[in-house]
């Protein structure tokens, strides 16, 4: 075998190990994999492992947000929907606060001008399409 198959298959094992131990221990496996790939990044004698940023967005990301989100408790969301609102939209306010005070012109630019564009372009398109659909009158 080669170096990247081997890799792989040492993290799929790693993996499973780790899901394993978190149903017996009763801890959720997020936390069990990230404790155990904190644990293998220190561990001398192991090869760097580096993924494209791509790959990790279009192959492994989709599958994990789709199973949180099947496997969410709706009650439970409900219960805690007042916090995750306040912390989704408070960390909104605090990132273009931080952008709006410590970024560069270009940054405060930039941050402006596409919200000055997203407001736009969604009255525009609609007019644009509907002239290009019907080109005989």
């Amino acid at each position: 075998m080669h170096g990247v198959e081997l890799i792989l298959i040492s993290l799929l094992v790693a993996v499973s190990v780790l899901a394993a131990t978190s149903r017996a221990i009763g801890v959720p496996y997020p936390i069990v994999l990230v404790l155990g790939g904190l644990v293998m990044g220190f561990l001398p004698g192991l090869p760097d492992a580096e993924l494209e940023p791509e790959l990790v967005l279009v192959i492994f990301l989709p599958p994990l947000l789709y199973s949180a989100a099947y496997f969410a408790n709706l009650r439970d969301l409900k219960a805690d929907l007042r916090a995750i609102s306040l912390l989704a939209i408070g960390l909104v306010i605090a990132t273009a606060a931080a952008v709006r005070r410590r970024g560069t012109r270009a940054d405060r630019r930039a941050a402006v001008g596409g919200g000055v564009r997203a407001g736009r372009d969604r009255r525009r398109r609609p007019i644009r399409w509907r002239r290009r659909r019907s080109p005989a009158g």
